[in-house]
């Protein structure tokens, strides 16, 4: 049985769970860049926590109903219960309107957003390299080449391209063969693979743009992929509320991401990862109270909700995994924390977190820790409309004031 909430609160940028696909692709688990995890945990967590947030609308049409890759398969699994509707189209186009002016009046804003996070994001060039050479091919054909036509202003006044090339560049990314070729070749300066990789990344950050003005004009909440943050603006003075996630959820949730490494191919961890991740939301749904703190080792009662929602693996394997999230919750606490797991990492083990929250007004209760002012990501129904906002803990922050 579903959440009885019909309608969702808030969206999750759709580039958050592409990432899902892309942690299912390695071999080894270890070897995923740092946004990739803390994607993949944070959807896990988003998504079996509450019913009020549901994948985002992708702004791009295209022949999305033909691809048959990962992403576009990824998407079949979950099921429309866990998407956003796609929006009127005369909004659509409205906010695009709206983000292509903002883009051809701002072209510092996104050379500085591509530049420090090239300098600054660890693993980035690799981020980079691994987008091109597994999503290319399916991102021309579903979205008509790599990058919006309608941006070639934009890209004009924030590269050193002339339009005309930037459209030559356009033209040939809808050529399925050239865009093969391109996935083979190496990026080198100077070369349109290493020009069309820019302004394919150009174009991901003004989707960030889109995707938060369509949510504010639909008064949604939204969490965006962390690449975008760099060019969303602030919002500063309006109410704010921290969102919190029971420990538990977390364990269980990295026993999800972990037991779906358990299928051979990356099709099939996908569909053992959306499978369960539907499990596990109706369960939690008819479950609330099941990880109060007074009621379980956090551990166990993970692996126990686990084995309620069927994971395919033997009770002493649930067991090992749940003792793994927690040294891989330690671990990441001490090594990578931030990078994998920030904002939705707020309720994890104390170890984690005490080096990350000192003297931020957190207060510990049971064997949770717990914000003032804070609200369960579950309630986020009750939470003005805005941007959830990664800062150690995530706050949903309101786009108005008094709100």
């Amino acid at each position: 049985m579903q959440s009885n909430r019909s309608k969702a609160k808030g969206q999750i940028d759709s580039a958050m769970l592409h990432e899902v696909a892309s942690l299912y692709r390695e071999t080894n688990p270890s070897n995923a860049v740092d946004w990739t995890w803390q994607s993949s945990i944070e959807v896990t967590v988003a998504l079996i926590e509450t019913s009020d947030l549901r994948i985002a609308a992708p702004p791009l049409t295209g022949n999305a109903e033909d691809d048959n890759g990962p992403i576009a398969h990824l998407h079949s699994e979950l099921g429309s219960e866990f998407q956003m509707h796609v929006p009127d189209e005369e909004i659509r186009k409205l906010v695009f309107e709206a983000v292509k002016v903002w883009a051809e009046r701002n072209p510092l804003v996104l050379r500085t957003a591509l530049h420090e996070s090239k300098k600054h994001v660890r693993q980035l060039s690799r981020w980079r390299e691994e987008s091109r050479k597994f999503n290319w091919i399916s991102f021309s054909h579903r979205g008509h080449g790599l990058f919006e036509e309608q941006l070639i202003p934009a890209f004009e006044n924030t590269t050193k391209m002339s339009g005309h090339y930037i459209r030559e560049l356009w033209d040939k990314s809808n050529d399925n063969e050239i865009v093969k070729k391109w996935v083979r070749l190496d990026a080198t300066p100077g070369s349109d693979v290493e020009a069309v990789l820019d302004l394919y990344f150009y174009s991901a950050l003004i989707r960030g743009r889109y995707h938060d003005e369509l949510a504010k004009q639909a008064k949604l909440q939204i969490t965006h992929h962390p690449f975008r943050a760099r060019v969303l603006d602030p919002i500063d003075g309006t109410p704010q509320t921290s969102l919190t996630v029971p420990t538990g959820v977390m364990y269980l949730a990295h026993i999800i991401v972990a037991d779906s490494f358990g299928a051979k191919t990356q099709l099939e961890r996908i569909d053992r990862w959306a499978q369960s991740v539907k499990r596990a939301r109706d369960f939690l749904a008819e479950s609330e109270r099941f990880f109060e703190p007074h009621q379980y080792d956090l551990k166990r009662g993970a692996a126990k909700a686990a084995r309620q929602i069927g994971l395919g693996t033997s009770s002493a394997k649930l067991e090992l995994l749940s003792e793994e999230a927690l040294a891989l919750m330690a671990t990441l606490g001490t090594l990578a924390f931030k990078q994998h797991l920030q904002g939705w990492e707020y309720l994890t083990i104390d170890r984690a977190t005490k080096a990350l929250f000192k003297g931020s007004g957190i207060a510990k209760v049971g064997g949770n820790l717990i914000a003032k002012n804070e609200t369960r990501l579950r309630n986020l129904a009750d939470v003005p409309a805005g941007r959830i906002e990664r800062s150690g803990t995530p706050i949903a922050r309101s786009y108005e004031e008094g709100s």
